[in-house]
């Protein structure tokens, strides 16, 4: 059987590899997105996923599964962010962690911001394999399966973000919150919350322990529930909640962790 620490210097061989071609491609041009790979990138925009499996192929020839413990979920930004989010305590003390995507060949390339220590790179090479291309091995509506070289890793759909709304955003039936998506700077926190049918109004709370302290100038624009929460302290978790209501009601949405830039 391979030792976990022969899988840790694979991965980190991977990742040199990989921050070569990076770095290799910086000063070229905008490369062409070819309709396949334009397909998996609209597929994927907007969806938050939970990461709950891995497998390798042990010195055997036979496969290995591992079941993952931990609380981790990646969300791919329209904006271009991927979003991984390790909602289990860690070393670091924080639980949101930054990256930029894009598809490209049917490899998901993620690139992790740049201030990240090298501790905390390692940290996240082995959580989740962040900086390292993914092969996109299956993509469904539930299921998302990637090959990083290393591992494969299982992913199962936890919410989705549904296109632009043309209607008059009125309420056939009950709503419900599908994604949650925010970016932060040193003082400022902006949160988006989409919803699976268009909200009547909206209102916005946050707070450091439990959001309790309402957010002026929430926007509402399709099925998103929009605001930036300003005068925020650098480097803190704070909490936010979003109350949306429609023809039939109102429904409150989970209270979501986010983090200041340090």
């Amino acid at each position: 059987m391979k030792s976990s620490f022969f899988h840790f210097v694979t991965s980190m061989v991977v990742l040199l590899c990989s921050m070569c071609l990076v770095s290799c491609g910086e000063d070229d041009e905008e490369e062409y997105i070819s309709p396949q790979d334009q397909e998996m990138i609209n597929k994927l925009s907007g969806t938050s996923w939970k990461y709950y499996k891995q497998s390798y192929i042990q010195s055997s020839g036979t496969v290995k599964y591992k079941d993952i413990d931990k609380n981790r979920k990646i969300t791919f930004a329209n904006d271009g962010t991927l979003y991984f989010f390790d909602l289990d305590k860690n070393e670091y003390g924080r639980d949101v962690f930054t990256a930029t995507w894009t598809v490209k060949d049917g490899v998901i390339i993620n690139k992790r911001e740049p201030e990240y220590s090298s501790r905390e790179i390692g940290y996240l090479l082995g959580a989740i394999g962040l900086g390292i291309p993914w092969t996109i091995l299956s993509l469904s509506s539930s299921e998302l399966i990637v090959d990083d070289d290393v591992y494969i890793k299982y992913f199962s759909r936890t919410s989705y973000t549904e296109g632009p709304s043309s209607g008059s955003g009125s309420s056939s039936g009950s709503m419900e919150f599908v994604n949650f998506t925010f970016t932060a700077t040193q003082s400022s926190v902006t949160v988006k919350f989409y919803t699976s049918e268009r909200a009547k109004n909206a209102t916005i709370k946050y707070g450091l322990y439990s959001a309790n302290t309402s957010v002026s100038g929430v926007e509402i624009a399709n099925k998103q529930i929009s605001a930036t929460i300003k005068g925020l302290s650098r480097g803190t978790k704070y909490y936010v909640k979003c109350t949306a209501y429609y023809d039939g009601g109102s429904i409150t949405s989970d209270e979501y962790p986010v983090i200041t830039n340090y």
